[in-house]
């Protein structure tokens, strides 16, 4: 990243990080990925530090891999699996950049001060974004293999993270649905045993409030984040598959009650879509009215669901829209929120003008000969581990002809992990890659 950009961000942050690294996960976190693979933060997810129990958690703490991240952080290096976040700080959208969940809390060398645990996929929904790797109900609708052993997370699991628990300030635990799977909630009760101070977040999809999940709020302090994409009931089910809305938000309300009961933090995280394009003001708005604090995930695949595909005039239809709603905020949190908003209006705002560029000057797009070509020298690692697969991808592409298509190897060699893009294509079936190449097309 340039260096006047990071001395701009650097200005935007808390005073005692303006000097420090541009993203402060590699110095503070760990997450533990389904597969036992271990990360650093929930935006990247390809660079590992090692798969657990292969590699424990302080040899992975302790690890080459994780000082190698380190200073690729010190020099602003995004090209380690953390091309995620490269657009955000590239617009200046310096309030809605994801390193700001890693902004708080002093470091210690000597062990993780933030525990992230995304290492259950048991859930009872199917929704549209989402895959087999984190949905059990999409594994078993699709008779997938994938976790077909048992979960490498196990009890000796939970004693050994036992032994880091004093030393975290926070634990972040997502899914899957987190309220249905039993080592969580192992965890979240040692937690409240050895070091009650800590913040425990938790990321649920808002469809169980049951007495266990009641046992758990009254044991500690909890703090909530619901995933809602659509304030539309029957958009609501469209995109969460299984789920009810009007059971969701009144899981809402318990759990905005109970978050001021307990002077703890909530929120609502939308992920930002072509599905729900049209409804993420709503969202907004019922943000606001719990007293949550809003977040918005760009989705980048599946292609079918994903804004930055799509054509300029139709994301010129959504930012006008969009800007044209009445949002009055009259809170701190809803001031918050409406930056978030006026972020994401500005994220999709240049995703129209890039989508017009492109619309504009052949130069840009690529014929799907070319396009697999090129695809093939930058995910080369992935393609020669899993020939098949690309023989998947490559066939898929071959049924455009000589259409004009987006240069996906463009986007991905900026923004994206090549092995994350190559694993969100090789997990579709031959069918579902057609529907989301023919996304790239530009007439």
């Amino acid at each position: 990243m340039p260096k006047p950009l990071v001395r701009e961000y650097n200005q935007s942050r808390i005073l005692q990080n303006r000097n420090k690294p541009i993203c402060l996960a590699p110095f503070k976190s760990l997450r533990f990925l389904p597969d036992g693979n271990i990360t650093v933060c929930c935006h990247n997810n390809s660079f590992s530090l090692g798969k657990y129990p292969d590699t424990s958690i302080m040899s992975a703490w302790n690890s080459n891999e994780l000082e190698f991240l380190r200073k690729k952080m010190d020099k602003a290096d995004f090209s380690a699996g953390c091309q995620d976040c490269l657009s955000s700080f590239e617009e200046k959208q310096f309030a809605s950049v994801n390193p700001l969940l890693y902004e708080n809390y002093s470091d210690n060398s000597k062990f993780p001060v933030i525990l992230d645990f995304k290492s259950a996929t048991e859930c009872n929904l199917m929704c549209v974004m989402c895959s087999e790797y984190s949905s059990s109900a999409i594994r078993r609708c699709t008779d997938s293999k994938l976790y077909s052993e048992a979960s490498v997370y196990d009890k000796d699991f939970v004693e050994e993270i036992k032994t880091i628990i004093p030393h975290i300030a926070e634990a972040r635990f997502s899914g899957g649905e987190p309220f249905l799977n039993d080592i969580y909630y192992d965890l979240w009760y040692a937690i409240i045993e050895k070091n009650p101070n800590c913040k425990i977040s938790i990321q649920t999809n808002g469809t169980i409030y049951n007495s266990k999940v009641q046992s758990i709020l009254e044991s500690g302090q909890i703090h909530i984040n619901v995933s809602v994409d659509a304030v539309d009931p029957e958009l609501y089910q469209k995109i969460r598959i299984n789920g009810n809305l009007e059971k969701v938000k009144e899981n809402i309300f318990k759990f905005s009650e109970y978050s001021k009961l307990k002077n703890t933090s909530f929120g609502i995280t939308a992920c930002a879509m072509r599905d729900n394009a049209y409804e993420l003001s709503e969202i907004f708005k019922l943000a606001n009215s719990v007293g949550a604090k809003l977040w918005y995930s760009d989705v980048h695949f599946p292609l079918v669901n994903a804004l930055w595909v799509m054509k300029s005039d139709e994301l010129d239809k959504i930012v006008e829209f969009l800007n044209n709603q009445k949002l009055e905020p009259n809170s701190e949190m809803s001031l918050h929120n409406a930056v978030v908003f006026k972020d994401l209006i500005g994220r999709i705002e240049q995703l129209a003008l890039a989508a017009n560029r492109r619309e504009h000057s052949s130069k840009l797009l690529i014929n799907p000969t070319k396009l697999v070509e090129k695809l093939s020298k930058v995910m080369r690692k992935s393609t020669l581990v899993h020939p098949g697969t690309w023989t998947k991808i490559k066939l898929a592409l071959s049924q455009f002809n000589e259409c004009k298509m987006i240069d996906l190897s463009i986007e991905i060699s900026k923004y994206y992990n090549t092995d994350f893009a190559f694993q969100q294509l090789g997990q579709m079936s031959y069918e579902t890659l057609i529907k989301n190449f023919a996304c790239l097309i530009v007439d």
